[in-house]
């Protein structure tokens, strides 16, 4: 009596597994298509192999206790559920590190840039930390772009540490330093809506805050051997993870291509010139930004179409980047357009903050090879 008991605890330990196995794949076709499918999709894969496996090694002792002097369980239906559920954590662990980790990098190394010349971007959302000063110039980046910048950061130490000439800007809640000159940029909200308000209190008064997005473009010089003129797209959408994705991205995508924008062209003593209001952003080369949304989302087709991710290029491992400490999602995104392609992608752990930064180099040269 005993031992069939302890049979049916593996068989339902087993079936477990299997359940979670199947959730995790409709989340991977569905993708964020459905507002209830994101949350399947936003569980990283490697917590779902974890879960699996204790389930499995479960169902491995209590059937062992079960059979333990009877030999091992014969039938039929029980072979078939014990070697189906293993087979399929073996696929999905063969999935994780080739398909979604590029582990094969680690040995091979990422797709080299041969003589050409490399272009360094950094992006980073700190949050409120302190200290991001020499994190940042740590980094030796051609383009840096902040999110939310605290206040004790050291602008005048960062521009400096170029050594040469820099531009930039400073709006709303990004800023940009370039070791390449701006010819244009703009900015606006992104007009999202439905995210919850948010309160901030401090002593003396508060305030709430709805938050709409917000997207700055940039368009740079980069010079001949890079291409010529570049344009940088740098978002930051809502955090509220309530929201659904694919609306949140199509309603930011209907903004960057038809919402009215005031654009500044940057003359050459470094004055910005207003220029009439144009419709919509120019169309990027690379984009930046704090999505809250995982990486390879479905959503991003909405975005950033035709363009590729600058992790799936020359990326590996897990490379998460929120929370910062202990990063299990990776909601921070760089997009890139041929001709531009990624010869580097980290997530670099500099300090304690909100967010991990994103530091990747770029050549400008022939659409990227496929992957291996």
């Amino acid at each position: 009596m005993l031992s069939s008991v302890v049979r049916t605890a593996a068989n339902l330990f087993t079936l477990a597994a299997l359940a979670a196995l199947t959730i995790w794949s409709a989340g991977r076709l569905l993708s964020d298509r459905l507002e209830w499918s994101q949350y399947l999709y936003w569980c990283p894969t490697w917590i779902v192999l974890l879960a699996t496996a204790g389930l499995l090694t479960l169902a491995w002792a209590a059937r062992w206790m079960g059979t333990r002097g009877e030999g091992v369980d014969h039938r039929a239906g029980s072979v078939v559920l014990r070697w189906g559920a293993r087979g399929a954590w073996a696929i999905l662990l063969v999935w994780m590190l080739l398909g979604e980790w590029h582990v094969y990098r680690a040995v091979a190394g990422p797709p080299g840039p041969g003589n050409a010349q490399t272009m360094r971007v950094f992006f980073w959302n700190p949050g409120g930390a302190d200290g991001i000063t020499e994190a940042v110039i740590s980094q030796n980046a051609d383009i840096i772009v902040i999110a939310n910048a605290p206040m004790q950061v050291d602008w005048q130490r960062i521009r400096g540490a170029f050594g040469a000439e820099t531009y930039t800007i400073r709006q709303d809640r990004m800023a940009l330093v370039s070791r390449y000159p701006i010819v244009r940029w703009g900015s606006r909200d992104l007009g999202i809506s439905g995210a919850r308000p948010r309160g901030f209190i401090f002593r003396g008064g508060g305030y709430f805050v709805q938050d709409t997005g917000q997207g700055l473009f940039v368009e740079v010089d980069t010079g001949p051997a890079l291409g010529g003129r570049t344009v940088l797209w740098a978002l930051d959408l809502p955090s509220d993870f309530n929201l659904s994705r694919w609306k949140v991205m199509r309603e930011a995508a209907a903004t960057l291509r038809d919402g009215e924008v005031r654009t500044y062209a940057r003359t050459v003593g470094g004055l910005d010139e207003a220029r009439p209001v144009q419709r919509g952003f120019p169309a990027p080369d690379i984009i930046v930004g704090d999505f809250n949304t995982p990486r390879g989302s479905a959503s991003f087709d909405e975005i950033a179409p035709g363009m590729e991710h600058a992790f799936d290029q020359a990326g590996w491992g897990c490379a998460a980047t929120w929370p910062g400490g202990w990063p299990l999602f990776a909601i921070d995104q760089a997009f890139v357009r041929a001709p531009w392609r990624a010869v580097r992608y980290q997530v670099p752990d500099l300090i304690e903050a909100r967010h991990r930064a994103e530091v990747f180099d770029l050549v400008a040269g022939t659409a990227s090879p496929a992957p291996p």
